[in-house]
């Protein structure tokens, strides 16, 4: 009897991955072993080989040919930008400004910005239950920023920018590369993204490195190959089986996964108004993927 994968599990285990991330790049980036932008591009250097054979094993016959011609090229190209380079020096660079379970609800936002998105260029419909999660995780976000809005917002303001590069980046996977060999567009993706990332090492005055050790080696390692290299591949796989919407549906296990090893691992601590600015993102998620 063959074993069949229900396809919802890539996105779950994608997120899942992707909690672990925050809690790792905080303690990395956090705790000033290397800067947010250098983690981006060794991350991802790391990461292409290893996505780079599992696109060359998995190929068929046209794949290639179906997005080396210029304008699938070229969004790949886009991707990159803003799904590899973009997001992850923002989300990395907020999580040495504040603690990893606020910056992974933040970035949780992804969900109903993306749905906003899709309603404006009208691949969606707006209907009551999605505008109220968006109203919902908008004034989610409110209550946990509030306590670090007296001057101390950066890493806030950083993190709602990855959320914003990340719906783009859903947006334009979802409605321009659709039907095509996911193993090979994660590559390619990370290909770009890691080229434009190595200039900004260099604006940013080059490697930030601090005292690096084993267990940095091994952090570093882990989030090249586990939420970097094989989360990427489940959600892109996951988008492509079971749509946006339905893989949308596990993002809440990003700040979730985040907060509890936030607690265990690094001593965090939730305010009230934080905690019930985390709920109602939540909720707003729920809501926006409820259809």
């Amino acid at each position: 009897m063959r074993f069949k994968i229900n396809p919802l599990v890539y996105p779950a285990l994608a997120t899942i991955s992707w909690g672990t991330n925050a809690v790792a790049g905080r303690i990395l980036v956090g705790e000033g072993h290397i800067d947010g932008i250098t983690l981006t591009f060794v991350r991802f250097s790391l990461a292409l080989p290893l996505l780079g054979i599992v696109a060359l094993a998995t190929r068929r016959s046209g794949d290639w040919e179906s997005l080396a011609r210029s304008g699938p090229m070229l969004t790949t190209a886009v991707l990159g930008l803003l799904g590899i380079a973009g997001f992850n020096i923002l989300f990395y660079t907020a999580l040495g400004l504040m603690e990893a379970s606020l910056v992974s609800l933040l970035t949780s936002l992804a969900t109903p910005l993306t749905y906003i998105m899709a309603v404006l260029i009208s691949i969606d419909v707006l209907t009551a239950s999605g505008l109220a999660g968006t109203l919902s995780s908008f004034a989610g976000t409110y209550f946990v920023l509030g306590p670090r809005l007296n001057g101390e917002y950066l890493g806030g303001v950083l993190a709602i920018g990855a959320a914003v590069a990340w719906s783009l980046y859903t947006i334009i996977l979802r409605t321009r590369l659709p039907a095509r060999n996911q193993n090979i567009v994660i590559a390619l993706t990370t290909f770009w993204g890691t080229l434009f990332t190595a200039p900004a090492v260099v604006v940013s005055g080059g490697p930030q490195l601090g005292n690096i050790g084993l267990r940095e080696v091994l952090l570093i390692l882990y989030v090249a190959v586990v939420p970097g290299a094989i989360g990427y591949t489940l959600w892109n796989i996951g988008v492509e089986k079971v749509g946006a919407a339905r893989s949308a549906i596990f993002i809440p296990l990003v700040p979730l996964t985040a907060a509890l090893l936030g607690v265990v691992l690094l001593g965090e601590k939730l305010t009230p108004l934080q905690a019930f600015g985390g709920l109602l993102i939540l909720a707003g998620i729920v809501l926006v993927v409820r259809k």
